[in-house]
């Protein structure tokens, strides 16, 4: 979870104790939580800085208070710090997942893939959904029917994901031999038996 608190302006005094009345309580039950406290030109200072700090403003929806705030922040994020910023986003993500092959692999070749990290995983989502909300804003993005399947695709992972972090009781992305034979039966999959002819 990823909680931001955005303030028009400078960001005040009291937003101290409104970090503490809204965070506490998430840390309280365990969220592994992500959280900021900034002023619309913090956001977009930071956003222009780090490529990690960009990714997350793409996905940046409203939650509660004020509107005018959210929508004026949108709007200047998709003016001064999207535009024109796609090719260099497009260049980080690739050194990126260059990384993460090497350390996680390829997900659809594995025993036992990382849900998360391994090349075909959530990460993977979540960069074809930045770079097609990114391309929408120059006439480009995918087709709403790609969309969907991506959003198909993106359900069942988060319902597997979860699913194992119930059984392991902690966060644990890694979906283990073990954990597939626990996980089956809760997700509905019947183990089938294959038949194999061999020529003589």
């Amino acid at each position: 979870i990823d909680v931001l608190v955005v303030y028009a302006g400078k960001v005040p005094g009291e937003a101290r104790d409104l970090a503490k009345a809204l965070f506490f309580p998430l840390w309280d039950l365990g969220a592994d939580l992500g959280h900021g406290v900034r002023s619309v030109k913090e956001c977009l200072q930071l956003g222009k800085n780090d490529w990690q700090v960009f990714a997350s403003l793409i996905d940046a929806r409203f939650l509660a208070g004020s509107r005018a705030v959210f929508d004026d922040f949108a709007s200047q994020r998709d003016k001064r710090l999207f535009k024109g910023r796609a090719e260099g986003f497009k260049q980080w993500l690739e050194s990126h997942n260059q990384r993460r092959e090497s350390a996680y692999g390829d997900a659809s070749g594995m025993l036992e893939p990382n849900l998360k990290e391994a090349m075909g995983g959530l990460r993977d989502v979540h960069q074809l959904r930045w770079l097609s909300k990114l391309d929408a804003m120059s006439g480009g993005g995918l087709a709403p029917e790609w969309l969907s399947l991506l959003d198909s695709h993106l359900s069942f992972l988060l319902t597997v994901r979860n699913h194992l972090h119930i059984l392991e009781n902690r966060k644990e992305d890694r979906l283990s031999l073990d954990a597939q034979q626990r996980l089956a039966p809760r997700l509905k999959f019947e183990a089938r038996r294959c038949w194999a002819s061999r020529l003589r």
